[in-house]
């Protein structure tokens, strides 16, 4: 992918675009970003008996709070990882690439010259 190419360059100049991104998407504050890793008790249905649906059981309460995007065919959490970076880096990518012009002198400017001429 485009943008997996550019993560050197993005992750040397995140330095002096990072303030013009903004912050990452919100979350509950107060709660972790990420839950504590192990076995999540709470994503069991205790409604449901184990003999009847096993999988509604083991999983019914995660399905219920889970949104699963139109786009895809499954949500995990390295699926949220994966999203919340790819549009924290579009944000850098895009903030650099506004001011940017024909012939940028630093970093920051030369990725968001070189991204308008991919994107145009």
């Amino acid at each position: 992918m485009f943008l997996r190419s550019l993560f050197p360059v993005l992750l040397a100049s995140s330095l002096s675009v990072s303030a013009a991104a903004g912050p990452a998407p919100p979350h509950s504050a107060g709660t972790p970003l990420y839950p504590p890793f192990g076995l999540d008790l709470g994503a069991a249905n205790l409604a449901v008996r184990p003999g009847d649906d096993f999988f509604e059981y083991c999983n019914g309460a995660w399905l219920a709070r889970t949104d699963i995007p139109p786009d895809k065919p499954y949500m995990t959490e390295a699926q949220a990882v994966r999203d919340r970076t790819e549009t924290q880096l579009r944000e850098l990518i895009e903030s650099a690439a506004a001011p940017a012009g024909h012939s940028p002198t630093d970093l920051s400017g030369k990725v968001g010259a070189f991204y308008r001429a991919f994107m145009d």
